[in-house]
């Protein structure tokens, strides 16, 4: 006799520690057999208006596919968005103008409890980022160009060299350089 999955209504041949590839490889990658699965289409927005009243203070994790800096992903009315703005939009309605982002309160980015999102400004999302220690800086940020091994470099580097021969060194442009030189930006490191 095979044995198969261990995960319920699996069904498929067993793999490694009681899992079937796809359910051994999801465990190995996040720690769980079900963590990041794909969802069938309309799947993630029925599962979020299923727990729109979620009635507990813990967080609620989003238990479909993530990208984007580790925050769920779903797509709502045709439009792709994080499940944490989708959560925002189905609980508590459109983003206002003067508040057009979802921010949490718990600071945890699948977090997908209504009672944890508002809508906030740029400004009160980017300061409850720093409070949470939630907030990407440098190699962090998925499009940097730079490390903080070449930001040191730069700054030594700086009034040996023109700010123009910097940027075709490390390949960025002259105003990064400058944003770098000056403290507007890397000030971590």
């Amino acid at each position: 006799m095979s044995r198969v999955c261990s995960v319920e209504e699996c069904g498929r041949k067993h793999f490694g520690l009681g899992f079937c590839y796809g359910h051994y490889r999801r465990f190995k990658l996040y720690g769980a057999p079900e963590a990041g699965q794909r969802a069938w289409r309309g799947k993630p927005i029925e599962w979020l208006k299923q727990h729109i009243d979620h009635q507990s203070d813990d967080c609620l994790p989003w238990p479909f596919g993530q990208r984007d800096a580790g925050y769920g992903a779903c797509t709502l009315d045709g439009q792709p968005m994080r499940a944490s703005r989708a959560m925002c939009i189905l609980a508590h309605g459109g983003a206002p103008k003067d508040k057009p982002e979802a921010a949490h309160s718990c600071g945890n980015r699948i977090c997908v409890n209504p009672r944890h999102l508002r809508w906030s400004t740029p400004a009160e999302n980017t300061s409850d980022k720093w409070q949470h220690g939630t907030m990407l800086l440098g190699e962090q940020v998925n499009n940097a160009k730079l490390t903080e091994g070449d930001v040191r470099e730069i700054r030594r580097l700086s009034g040996r060299l023109t700010q123009k021969a910097l940027a075709e060194r490390f390949g960025v442009s002259q105003p990064a350089i400058h944003s770098v030189v000056s403290g507007k930006t890397w000030r971590h490191v």
